[in-house]
């Protein structure tokens, strides 16, 4: 499918050594470890030294995917420590971070605010924020990821937003194995979806889809200095 690197970013604890095995057995992985909000109870009392300890056995790693989710039943105040505990990480490592945010996007610019990003940057993966949320946070320094949301039509907001997302602050994602795009006949997504949801984007953008896969390409190494070695 022309899919030739990928960000794969682990989900909780428990996942960090099989996402660095799978950056170590395929060079088109680039690994990302770090706490989802969806598994914050899963975590050891020791995970802060662990991650820490993993980024620094990996250096081209970035944490993720770490944020806030409203729609979990997780407490926010659960989330928000063990988030600004990440982002400290973050920053003090100097990793880019890939957030996750749902019906929380006050909560995550507040946060944002008072932490920081880091100087290696960040972004919001999966973007399903309004225009509006969409400014202020490329405003804060983040590059914004869109996914298979903006292959169906219905989802307005999203595609709107990738419509007006800054060009050299825009990504294309497929978020396997979740948000199987409009179209495509699989029970769950992968990354050989991409070219599918980059035509939809250059639609949106009324560009060509060569461009839109050149521009979101030329992003995405700046953000995350691939073609490094990350052995």
């Amino acid at each position: 499918a022309g899919v030739i690197q990928m960000i794969c970013c682990s989900t909780g604890e428990s996942d960090w050594d099989r996402v660095k095995a799978l950056s170590r057995k395929h060079r088109s992985v680039i690994p990302a470890f770090g706490i989802h909000p969806w598994y914050l109870h899963d975590r050891t009392r020791t995970w802060q030294t662990r991650l820490r300890d993993f980024l620094s056995r990996v250096p081209d790693a970035s944490v993720g995917e770490i944020g806030i989710d409203g729609a979990s039943d997780i407490p926010y105040e659960d989330q928000e420590t063990v988030l600004r505990a990440q982002l400290r990480i973050a920053i003090g490592m100097n990793r880019v971070v890939s957030i996750h945010c749902r019906k929380g996007w006050d909560r995550l610019l507040k946060i944002v605010g008072e932490e920081g990003l880091p100087s290696a940057g960040g972004l919001v993966h999966a973007f399903g924020g309004s225009v509006e949320i969409m400014h202020d946070l490329a405003g804060k320094g983040f590059y914004l990821s869109f996914s298979g949301s903006i292959t169906y039509p219905n989802h307005k907001r999203t595609r709107f937003a990738c419509r007006e997302a800054p060009r050299d602050r825009i990504l294309i994602e497929t978020d396997s194995p979740d948000i199987v795009p409009s179209g495509v006949d699989a029970p769950l997504n992968e990354p050989a979806t991409l070219p599918t949801i980059a035509q939809a984007a250059a639609e949106i953008r009324e560009e060509s889809s060569h461009a839109i896969m050149e521009q979101t390409r030329k992003n995405a190494l700046r953000l995350f200095a691939l073609g490094k070695d990350h052995s």
